[in-house]
């Protein structure tokens, strides 16, 4: 074993790396994880009457893709 990779040396190697790794992880994490949203949509789910709307609208749909009058 070269003299510079002496036991002591891998050891604070190893230390650095962990101190380095203990430091960086939690802010990238921070920072790369998917985006939050910060403005809300104009279309807000939670709108109960949007919600019943489009559920009205996909009834209707359905029906009219089941009707044999208006299939080709």
């Amino acid at each position: 074993m070269p003299k510079f990779l002496t036991t002591n040396y891998l050891i604070n190697i190893e230390e650095q790396w962990a101190s380095f790794r203990d430091t960086v992880y939690p802010i990238a994490l921070e920072h790369l994880r998917p985006a939050k949203r910060k403005h809300q949509d104009w279309f807000d789910e939670k709108n109960k009457d949007i919600h019943n709307l489009l559920t009205e609208k996909k009834r209707l749909m359905r029906m009219h893709q089941d009707d044999p009058i208006f299939s080709f």
